[in-house]
């Protein structure tokens, strides 16, 4: 730069002009080059971040890409003091042990063997749209791939020359991940895969000392949704169908802490999203209703509402000769006659069966799996069932299990793909807000409860989130120890990460920055805090986030 500004200007003019041509040239193109690469838009939704996350790499010549494995980590290890810095890579899963195998060994064999022991791998699965069959069950071709991937993994894990060698490669990958647009891919998607490679018995030998036998599992939600009540929904999914744990961490989660009535008022009390989207929150709302405020006017609209979405995707079906068919809420003409509310019951329990194999009990066919199966085959089909209580107790009902395969069927999938508007009456919103606000709280307290740790990503939330400001993050609302602060208490583990950091352009310093000043400049006459209590809550927070790290 000094040599270019030293020849700008020197006494030659004509030198000088063409020097300075070529200097404005080469600003503009790198303005426009910085621009297609980093995330400067004020476009919010995950959409817009894929958009720079796909194209991240189409600048980089083939032969040179195997460098971007060393520039990502040794780029952020080499930072540290005393090698004291610690990371996770994510990695997509291959669909055979042996391109696992390969692909991780391409990566150490790139990195420089003094961090050896400062880097570990989380499989990152990639959530994609629905793209199934006509006669198969939703994300049929997904979940396919999602086995040839578990299958490989399980492969990988169970073979000794993986884990005897000096890279000792098994025990390098420390848990798993599912990540990308959320809201087309639900977490009932993962669910199996999920449970069936964390809770497979690895076949290795007894006189092994230390070898890995479980799987953490990070799971990114909350961040993108339709409808708060789509993204809260979601959050219990995660936890349901995935049986997270203590020690496991969920990604983002902002929708535990959106202002309910902000995010309502800018969108004029209107939610808009498919069809089957806001039928499942009406009858998962309704069920909430119930349990944490008993029976209100509310119910009595949500299940108007609900009744409404259920017939145009369900509704009535009709005989070849035109005769109409029971809806499948219709109860059994024999017994008592059945209220809306308990067909939505029905409905919600349906929705838990979907932490289940879609071809629930067929995987556990005798004359499908006997004992000529396979061990792997056998693993996989017993962890088509959800443990979880609520599942359990979801596959007793004969209704719910109707409703079940119908949400499955891709007639009414296809119908409930259709998108719809749905305005919240005026008089129901107060009891609207209440309701959303009590379901925060209890998420928030059940995962405190169970000791599952949140990933914060400022730059990538502000960038893809909601909220305007930074002093908007949610994170206050998630550990607030040692601050004053206008929320409840909560002592959630959170960590503070960079996401991208090379598409918003940042570094973990930088966003523990961010933090620091937006809890300073959100301070009010009621809630103030020092400078040294701000330090000292950040100062928790990284140590959290050494503890969350996934490790053997």
């Amino acid at each position: 730069m000094y040599m270019v500004f030293k020849a700008i200007y020197k006494d030659d003019k004509k030198e000088r002009s063409e020097i300075a041509t070529l200097f404005y040239a080469y600003l503009l193109y790198k303005s426009y080059f910085r621009h297609e690469i980093l995330q400067l838009n004020e476009r919010v939704g995950f959409a817009n971040f894929a958009s720079y996350e796909e194209k991240k790499t189409d600048y980089i010549l083939d032969e040179y890409k195997h460098l971007l494995y060393k520039a990502a980590i040794e780029g952020f290890l080499e930072k540290g003091r005393d090698n004291n810095r610690f990371l996770e890579a994510r990695i997509a899963p291959k669909e055979s042990e042996d391109e696992i195998v390969k692909y991780l060994n391409k990566i150490c064999n790139e990195i420089n063997p003094k961090y050896k022991g400062n880097y570990d791998f989380i499989f990152h699965f990639i959530k994609q749209r629905d793209e199934r069959l006509e006669k198969s069950y939703r994300h049929f071709n997904l979940r396919e791939r999602i086995k040839r991937q578990s299958f490989a993994i399980y492969n990988f894990r169970n073979n000794k020359s993986n884990w005897e060698n000096g890279d000792f490669l098994v025990g390098k990958v420390v848990g798993l991940d599912a990540a990308n647009s959320e809201i087309y891919c639900r977490p009932e998607v993962y669910a199996q895969a999920f449970r069936f490679l964390r809770g497979h018995e690895l076949s290795i030998s007894e006189d092994v000392d230390s070898y890995p036998d479980d799987l953490n599992v990070t799971y990114h939600i909350g961040e993108d949704f339709m409808d708060i009540a789509d993204g809260l929904r979601a959050v219990e999914e995660a936890l349901i169908f995935l049986n997270l744990r203590n020690g496991d961490r969920l990604g983002h989660a902002l929708v535990l802490g959106t202002d309910v009535r902000r995010y309502y008022e800018k969108r004029c009390y209107t939610i808009c999203a498919t069809k089957q989207v806001i039928l499942d929150n009406l009858a998962w709302l309704h069920h909430k209703c119930i349990r944490l405020t008993g029976y209100t006017q509310l119910c009595g609209w949500l299940e108007i509402m609900f009744l409404k979405f259920f017939t145009e995707i369900y509704g009535y079906e009709h005989n070849n000769d035109g005769n109409i068919i029971e809806s499948l809420l219709a109860g059994n003409k024999d017994e008592e006659k059945e209220t809306l509310s308990d067909n939505i019951q029905d409905y919600y329990l349906s929705w838990l069966l979907r932490g289940h194999s879609p071809i629930i009990g067929l995987e556990l066919d005798p004359k499908q799996l006997n004992e000529e199966s396979c061990e792997i085959d056998k693993q996989w089909a017993f962890a088509g069932i959800n443990q979880h209580e609520w599942a359990i107790i979801a596959l007793k009902n004969e209704r719910a299990k109707e409703l079940f395969d119908a949400y499955h069927s891709h007639k009414y999938a296809s119908i409930g793909d259709q998108g719809d508007t749905l305005t919240i009456p005026y008089i129901y919103l107060d009891e609207w807000y209440r309701l959303l606000e009590n379901i925060q709280e209890q998420l928030l307290e059940k995962i405190e409860r169970k000791h599952i740790a949140i990933e914060c990503n400022p730059s990538s939330n502000y960038k893809i989130g909601e909220f305007e400001t930074y002093e908007e993050h949610p994170i206050l609302k998630f550990f607030n120890y040692g601050l004053s602060t206008p929320y409840p208490h909560h002592d959630i583990a959170v960590s503070i990460n960079t996401d991208d950091q090379g598409i918003f352009a940042t570094s973990l310093e930088r966003e523990y920055s961010l933090m620091s000043l937006a809890i300073e400049r959100s301070q009010t006459e009621d809630f103030k805090n020092s400078p040294r209590a701000i330090v000292e809550w950040l100062n928790r927070v990284r140590e959290m986030s050494m503890e969350q790290r996934f490790k053997h």
